[in-house]
């Protein structure tokens, strides 16, 4: 199964079955993600990332990893690889375009 596809399994199974809470750590980094990528989709660094939440990196890759069975960095990967996907499909941009677009 591609990495993608196995992402979409874990994205089906989270809809059916009630999400356990998301713990605060979880909660403040993906804010963060959210706040960055309203100005541009770039690489965030899990040390970027652990510092907005006030946690250190391995104690955010543990919580990530187990709440949502994937690391953050793989997570956020192909997060921008689906974006990139649904633009090339969906508009008119070159693949430089989206490429700069999606980090």
């Amino acid at each position: 199964m591609t990495p993608m596809a196995e992402f979409r399994s874990r994205q089906a199974r989270c809809v059916a079955e009630p999400a356990p809470p998301e713990p605060a750590a979880l909660a403040a980094a993906l804010d963060y993600v959210r706040r960055q990528w309203t100005l541009a989709m770039r690489p965030l660094t899990l040390r970027e990332l652990a510092a907005a939440a006030c946690v250190s990196p391995s104690y955010l890759s543990r919580v990530f990893r187990k709440h949502y069975g994937c690391g953050p960095g793989a997570a956020l990967e192909l997060i921008r690889l689906d974006r990139a996907r649904t633009m090339l499909a969906r508009s008119n941009l070159t693949i430089g375009q989206v490429a700069a677009a999606c980090g």
